[in-house]
């Protein structure tokens, strides 16, 4: 799974973020947001069915992480308190800027959530 860019490089290829990292193809060093480990983190709250992470396009970043969740029948939770869940497990950098409720999650043949149709239905934000 691709990591999701939170910062840039700008004209005079210079990076523009906070924290470091590979960035994975503009040259500079930029933290990126791993989706599997927040995924893991809202996934494993009993009110949270199914969770993903995808890129959206962002005018400043390039790209900036939002959340996509389904929730349990019968369960609710404040997307504030689903971001809350985040802090200190992992970078602030890493929260997303954004909760998307699904009410079923697209999934591929595979059985795993189908990311291409996320990013086509909610990437370019």
């Amino acid at each position: 799974m691709d990591a999701v860019p939170v910062g840039r490089e700008d004209a005079d290829r210079e990076c523009r973020s906070a924290g470091s990292g590979d960035d994975g193809g503009c040259g500079c060093t930029a933290p990126r947001a791993h989706p599997a480990e927040i995924e893991a983190v809202v996934a494993a709250l009993p009110q949270v069915s199914l969770a993903a992470v995808i890129g959206r396009n962002d005018h400043k970043w390039g790209e900036r992480p939002i959340l996509l969740v389904e929730m349990r029948e019968d369960h609710d939770i404040s997307d504030q308190d689903l971001l809350a869940s985040l802090r200190g497990r992992v970078a602030s950098w890493w929260i997303p800027d954004a909760v998307v409720r699904v009410p079923r999650m697209p999934l591929a043949a595979t059985g795993k959530i189908d990311k291409i149709h996320l990013r086509a239905a909610f990437g370019s934000g």
